[in-house]
C-alpha cells in the first residue's frame, strides 16, 4: 500500500505541525481497522529550495520516521531540492543498457 501525505504552507512550524497531527490520525485509524503500519518502510522528505535548518522530526506511534533527500514515487525518482539529476541519470542508464543489449542481440 502507497500512502502520500503532502503539505504546502510558507511557515515550516505550522506545516510540520499539521503534518504530525494527520500522521497521529492515519495511526489511530490504521489501529481502529486492524492494520499494521510500518514505519521502518516509510520516509519523509521536504521538497524545497530554501535552505532547511530544522529536520522535520515526523514520527509514526512512537518511531520517528527518517527524512530522506530523494525517493522514488510511481517509478519517478524525485529529490528534496527539485533538481531531476536522479531521474535524468536513470533514465539515461536504462537506455544506454537497452542500446548496449540490442547490439549484443544483432551480433548473434
Amino acid at each position: 500500500m502507497l500512502t502520500t501525505l503532502k503539505f504546502i504552507g510558507k511557515s515550516q512550524i505550522k506545516t510540520t505541525e499539521k503534518l504530525q497531527k494527520d500522521l497521529d490520525t492515519f495511526g489511530e485509524v490504521a489501529v481502529e481497522n486492524g492494520m499494521r503500519i510500518n514505519p521502518g518502510k516509510s520516509k519523509a522528505i521536504r521538497f524545497t529550495r530554501a535552505r532547511v535548518k530544522n529536520p522535520l522530526g515526523c514520527s509514526l506511534g512512537d518511531q520517528k520516521i527518517p527524512e530522506a533527500s530523494s525517493c522514488e514515487y510511481l517509478g519517478i525518482i524525485l529529490r528534496s531540492d527539485l533538481n531531476w539529476v536522479g531521474q535524468v541519470n536513470y533514465t539515461a542508464q536504462k537506455a544506454w543498457k537497452a542500446l548496449c543489449n540490442g547490439r549484443s542481440q544483432k551480433r548473434k
